[in-house]
């Protein structure tokens, strides 16, 4: 028998601006893996990322971690319950260091040891980060916001992780290096529900993934599977 999912999103409906955005939407993360969601511009990915981690209430359906409903809670709720959201943008404290970015990443956690195992955790995964920690996060380059920002998102220790377009403008040699973390992530108790315009990747990194259009799940199966198939080939592999 399968493991029962980390998240489990059924029939889930959410407007945006008053507009309907997401139509009846199901998807289902296992823990330890990496699930992508690919769309093309406007087919809902991002409004699906606000839902799930409470930036957007959702008009129905369910939403629910390791059997816990979740939908219509507060975000800083849902963090709590241990899922973290790093959106599109990065959106770090510009005129803080690396570490004090860190440090508010960290602010669930109750004591000064947890701080450092998660801070640990964090320079393995991004050595860079340790190199730059007294440093203004404002004056990294992209690819190295992007890396603070994901792991701000990680001091928390979450359960699952929400990526939205983590290597959006991120130089090549960089993009590689957070591939190559985001990996890692599953055997460090972490899965992840990732969304990326590099569709090759993602569904070679991800065992299984998700095709939203016009905010409807038109297709979905195994990473590699989906990768052959001939709706992705043509309108996101240009195939």
């Amino acid at each position: 028998m399968s493991a029962p999912p980390l998240l489990d999103v059924s029939g889930l409906t959410a407007r945006y601006d008053g507009a309907p955005v997401l139509h009846d939407v199901a998807i289902a993360v296992q823990p330890g893996s990496i699930t992508a969601v690919i769309g093309a511009n406007g087919a809902g990915k991002t409004t699906l990322l606000r839902a799930l981690s409470g930036l957007v209430r959702p008009s129905g359906g369910s939403i629910r971690l390791e059997g816990i409903e979740i939908s219509g809670r507060r975000a800083h709720g849902i963090v709590r319950l241990g899922v973290a959201h790093v959106p599109e943008g990065r959106h770090i404290f510009a005129r803080l260091s690396v570490a004090e970015n860190l440090r508010l990443g960290g602010y669930v956690l109750r004591d000064n040891a947890s701080l450092e195992r998660s801070r640990s955790i964090v320079f393995d995964l991004f050595p860079l980060l340790r190199e730059r920690a007294g440093q203004r996060a404002g004056t990294l380059s992209g690819g190295e916001q992007q890396m603070l920002a994901i792991g701000r998102a990680l001091m928390s220790r979450p359960r699952l992780l929400l990526l939205d377009e983590p290597t959006l403008g991120i130089a090549p040699l960089l993009v590689a290096r957070l591939f190559d973390a985001i990996v890692r992530l599953p055997s460090l108790g972490t899965a992840v529900l990732l969304v990326e315009q590099n569709v090759r990747v993602a569904l070679e990194i991800a065992s299984t993934g998700h095709v939203l259009q016009t905010g409807r799940v038109v297709l979905q199966g195994p990473g590699q599977e989906l990768l052959g198939s001939d709706l992705v080939r043509k309108a996101y592999l240009g195939i």
